[in-house]
Order: structure tokens, then sequence, then C-alpha cells
């Protein structure tokens, strides 16, 4: 049985859609158990740092 992965925000985080590549960056963190940030009907993957 597979458990679902935890998605925790943290202020400076930036995520992007793999659609149409639109950028957000986190400001103000909620505190939610699992929150997604969704674009295009996906959610966002963290941006992979260079």
């Amino acid at each position: 049985m597979a458990t679902k992965k935890t998605i925790k925000h943290k202020k400076g985080n930036v995520y992007v859609c793999g659609v149409c590549g639109l950028e957000v960056k986190v400001n103000n963190p909620c505190d939610c158990d699992d929150c997604g940030i969704v674009c295009c009907g996906q959610v966002m993957k963290p941006k992979k740092k260079k």
C-alpha cells in the first residue's frame, strides 16, 4: 500500500507548471498538512535548482 507524500511549502520556494511554465514563489506559506499549488489541472512541482 502506497503512502501519499505530504507537501509542505516554505518561504522562498519556487514551483513551476510542467504544462505552461508558470512559476510561483511562496511568500507567505500556509500551515496546511497537505497543500498543492495547481496550474493547468496539475499539481506544480518544485523548480530544480541550478
